[in-house]
C-alpha cells in the first residue's frame, strides 16, 4: 500500500463520551489503535454517570498510555434528567477541550467515536477507504448489517425527519404500532446502501472523522427550534452544513454488523406486533 494515500498531516484526536466502560475501554482502545495505526493518535474521552469503576480504569490507562487524557464530570443525572441533554452537554466539553488545544496544536482530523463495543469491527482497511474519496468534510462509518443509527441520520430517500415524528405519521396512517414502527425506522435500516458514497445532511453510526479542526467552531444542541429533544449530531452536522460542509456516508467504513441496537430494534418489532403498545418512545 503506497503512503501517498494518506494526508500530510496525520495527526489525529478520538474523542468520545463514556458511561460504564471499565470493563470494554481497553479492547475499545485496541480497535482503535490498529484502525488508525498509520496516524500520530492522541485521546480524548468525557466520563459522566458511571457505577462500575470507569474513573478509576480510565486513570490507569491514563498513567500507562501517554497519547490518552480524560474528565470526569461525576454525577450529572440529577441536575440534567433527559439522556440527550446530558449526551450534548458532555460532548460539548471535548469541543471545548479542542478547542483550547487547536491554539497549541492543529490536528489533522478530530475522530468522533463511541466507546461501547459499537466499532469492535473497525479495521485499518476501514480507515484507509475514507481517503480513498475526495471531497468530504465529514465521513461516516456503515455497518454489514442493518443500518442502526437511523435517530442521528437526515439523508434525502433515506430518513429526513425525527423518527418520534415518523413513528406518529405512521401510527396516523396506519392505526398499527408495529407498522408505524416498521416503516419509521426496520425498513430504513435495511436500506441497500451500495458501494459509492452517500451524500446527507446528517449521520454518525459509532464514528465520525471530521476535517480539519473547524468542528471546534460549532457546538452540540439537544434541542430543536421548537424546544423538544433532538439527536445532538443533527443539531451540530445542520451547523456545518450551512457552513458548506460536505457529510457522507461511507458504505465502506465498517464497524459493525449485526449491533445490539439493530437486535433490539427486531425485538421491539416483535413486541409491538405481538403485544401492541398505548405509546411510542424511540431512545
Amino acid at each position: 500500500m503506497s503512503n501517498d494515500l494518506f494526508p500530510i498531516n496525520r495527526s489525529i484526536i478520538v474523542v468520545g463520551i463514556v458511561r460504564n466502560c471499565s470493563n470494554s475501554i481497553k479492547n475499545d482502545l485496541r480497535v482503535l489503535d490498529n484502525a488508525f495505526k498509520k496516524f500520530n493518535l492522541n485521546y480524548f474521552l468525557v466520563e459522566s454517570d458511571s457505577s462500575d469503576g470507569s474513573e478509576l480504569k480510565l486513570e490507569e490507562i491514563c498513567r500507562s498510555k501517554s497519547n490518552f487524557n480524560f474528565i470526569s464530570l461525576g454525577n450529572l443525572k440529577s441536575t440534567i434528567p433527559e439522556r440527550i441533554d446530558r449526551i450534548a452537554f458532555c460532548r460539548n466539553q471535548y469541543l471545548a477541550y479542542l478547542e483550547k488545544a487547536a491554539s497549541d496544536r492543529g490536528f489533522g482530523y478530530v475522530v468522533v467515536a463511541d466507546l461501547d463495543g459499537i466499532n469492535r469491527e473497525l479495521s485499518f482497511k476501514a480507515v484507509e477507504s475514507c481517503f480513498k474519496i475526495e471531497g468530504w468534510d465529514v465521513c461516516t462509518a456503515n455497518q454489514n448489517g442493518p443500518y442502526y443509527d437511523i435517530y442521528a441520520l437526515r439523508a434525502t430517500n433515506w430518513n429526513m425527519m425525527d423518527i418520534d415524528d415518523d413513528y406518529l405519521y405512521f401510527l396516523e396512517k396506519f392505526h398499527l404500532h408495529f407498522l408505524a414502527y416498521f416503516f419509521s425506522v426496520i425498513v430504513k435500516m435495511f436500506k441497500r446502501r451500495g458501494h459509492h458514497p452517500i451524500e446527507v445532511e446528517s449521520a454518525f453510526g459509532g464514528i465520525a472523522v471530521y476535517k480539519g479542526m473547524d468542528i471546534v467552531n460549532y457546538r452540540y444542541d439537544s434541542r430543536g427550534v421548537d424546544g423538544r429533544v433532538i439527536c445532538e449530531h443533527v443539531t451540530l452536522h445542520k451547523k456545518l452544513r450551512e457552513n458548506g460542509k460536505r457529510i457522507i456516508v461511507n458504505p465502506k467504513f465498517i464497524n459493525n454488523g449485526w449491533t445490539v441496537n439493530s437486535k433490539r430494534a427486531i425485538i421491539k418489532l416483535v413486541g409491538l406486533t405481538i403485544l401492541g403498545k398505548q405509546y411510542y418512545r424511540f431512545r
